[in-house]
């Protein structure tokens, strides 16, 4: 910048910030992305918000899954790996530590 116009110049402080702003976007779509399980499809932000729409996406990705019946042969068969859990009723709401 100073090589250029021979003194401090605004608009590289704006661009720069802008390319700050662009590559953390960039960043954070890719962790998003990284995250989510390739052999059951868990995706825990999805189950931080709402629990039982993860537990309906991990459903339906081991139902494709034995349609399929690409499992058989795989090392990593989600049907032995994961445990069996029941999540409780959406209605019931959250009870409180009894340390609170």
């Amino acid at each position: 910048m100073f090589a250029i116009w021979q003194g401090f110049d605004a608009r590289i402080m704006i661009l720069f910030v802008m390319c700050l702003m662009v590559a953390e976007s960039f960043v954070q779509i890719r962790w998003r992305l990284s995250v989510v399980c390739p052999h059951c499809n868990f995706d825990p932000v999805t189950y931080i918000k709402d629990p039982h729409l993860a537990c309906e996406k991990v459903k339906k990705k081991l139902e494709s899954r034995v349609e399929s019946g690409d499992y058989l042969l795989s090392n990593n068969n989600p049907f032995k790996n994961l445990p069996k859990r029941k999540l409780p009723s959406p209605t019931s709401p959250p009870s409180l530590s009894k340390h609170v």
